[in-house]
């Protein structure tokens, strides 16, 4: 985390550098407003459905049924 962290205060300072610091200001409040959070709904829960492959599914019913 900790590298992470340093590696991004890297990059902004160097984008800070090149651009700016009220334009990056600026840059970070736009992309801000793209990935505001919104409600999770039923359909963002499907498609993160991390359960067993449809192979696994018919093999356990079939060790179930024995």
């Amino acid at each position: 985390m900790t590298i992470g962290g340093a590696l991004f205060d890297e990059v902004r300072n160097r984008w800070a550098a090149q651009i700016g610091v009220l334009r990056l200001d600026a840059l970070e409040g736009y992309l801000a407003r793209l990935v505001e959070r919104r409600p999770v709904s039923a359909d963002d829960l499907a498609r993160f459905d991390d359960g067993p492959l449809e192979e696994n599914r018919v093999a356990a019913l079939d060790q179930d049924a024995q």
